[in-house]
């Protein structure tokens, strides 16, 4: 303890995507408080499980205090908060941003760059005087006219559709801490034994399925998984019995697991539709994903349906199929369908089909 120096805390609750984003910023300094001086502060904040964030060493945090960008230096994880250091006049309310950025970079041309993520607005009241202390709370971490983070489409990491012992996926390019990452996986077996269990890479959260497709001779089960990036490794293993098998994993920026809404759906015949789901925000992405029995290769978009899909993933030796769309404005998108290039003659091949919306991170819901 430092004789004399007295303590200040501002503790700010924040509703932030799939969890509260807590942070609480320390303030250190006594009669500093009545000058114009900087002092060093000390932002601390933890965020709820499926926002976790891990201590890479490849992320800087940046404070905004007006036009001014102060680096938040001496980064470290104390108590279950991650914190850093930052000299702040304190001697009025001020309103700061903080900001976290990819580690910097040097360009062909000799100029430095990195990648900042979308900054969180961070009323700072600091009386002067009375109380030593404040609590201020609000709901959303993004000032009122901030933009927010739309869910979109990242990248896409996949298998082929064939006989193994484990199914081994890498990483989607690009795959960032914060990242919404989406596995779906497909596993077929002769009957009567059927498909075997299937353990999924350690993080990842079954939110449909196991559901079975089946003809008189064979069954395939397909899951699909989610989590929230957080240091993620170079490859996922999903553990099961020789078998055939395929996994995908979709990544989605700036989305949110608030509000995530999926159908499951399958049947028989040449057209796969999914189920529609209802978002409930604004700046939202629709995944849709679903298996066939021929494999793709010539296959197209669904169209018909709100909103309009991009081809994702639609391989001669894929099983999966993956397409996505904007949703702009939160709503109903009705069932989503498309042709699956499966055969008709008796018995028809079977089908299993996914829709899945993702909010954007901060946007406001509608009230329906």
């Amino acid at each position: 303890m430092i004789p004399m120096m007295k303590y200040a805390s501002v503790l700010m609750a924040l509703a932030f995507a799939a969890g509260v984003l807590n942070l609480v910023v320390i303030l250190l300094g006594a009669a500093a408080l009545q000058t114009s001086s900087p002092v060093k502060t000390t932002l601390g904040w933890s965020l709820e499980p499926t926002q976790a964030e891990s201590d890479d060493g490849q992320s800087r945090w940046e404070v905004e205090v007006g036009e001014t960008i102060l680096a938040c230096e001496n980064s470290r994880i104390e108590e279950g908060e991650r914190r850093c250091d930052v000299a702040l006049d304190r001697s009025r309310p001020q309103t700061i941003r903080l900001r976290r950025c990819a580690k910097a970079r040097t360009l062909s041309n000799g100029a430095s760059t990195s990648d900042c993520q979308g900054a969180w607005s961070v009323p700072l009241v600091v009386p002067s005087l009375v109380p030593p202390s404040a609590t201020l709370t609000t709901a959303d971490p993004l000032a009122p006219g901030q933009p927010r983070g739309a869910a979109a489409f990242g990248s896409l990491s996949t298998t082929t559709y064939e006989a193994r012992t484990n199914t081994t996926v890498a990483a989607p390019p690009g795959v960032q801490d914060g990242d919404i990452l989406l596995l779906a996986h497909v596993i077929g077996a002769a009957l009567p034994a059927g498909p075997p269990e299937v353990t999924l890479p350690a993080g990842f959260r079954v939110i449909e399925g196991p559901s079975e497709a089946r003809n008189p001779a064979f069954a395939v089960a397909r899951r699909l998984a989610v989590k929230v990036a957080a240091r993620e490794p170079r490859r996922y293993i999903a553990t099961h019995a020789q078998a055939r098998s395929q996994g995908v994993i979709i990544r989605v920026t700036g989305g949110t697991l608030t509000g995530l809404v999926s159908s499951n759906n399958s049947g028989t015949g040449d057209t796969s539709t999914a189920l529609g789901v209802t978002t409930a925000a604004d700046g939202g992405l629709a995944i849709y994903i679903d298996h066939n029995w021929q494999a793709y290769g010539t296959a197209s978009p669904p169209t018909g349906s709100t909103p309009a899909f991009t081809e994702r993933l639609d391989g001669k030796t894929s099983l999966i199929y993956v397409a996505t769309g904007v949703l702009a404005t939160a709503g109903a998108t009705g069932d989503v369908s498309h042709g699956n290039l499966n055969a008709t003659a008796y018995p028809p091949d079977p089908w299993g089909a996914f829709l899945v919306g993702i909010g954007a991170s901060g946007a406001a819901s509608r009230s329906r």
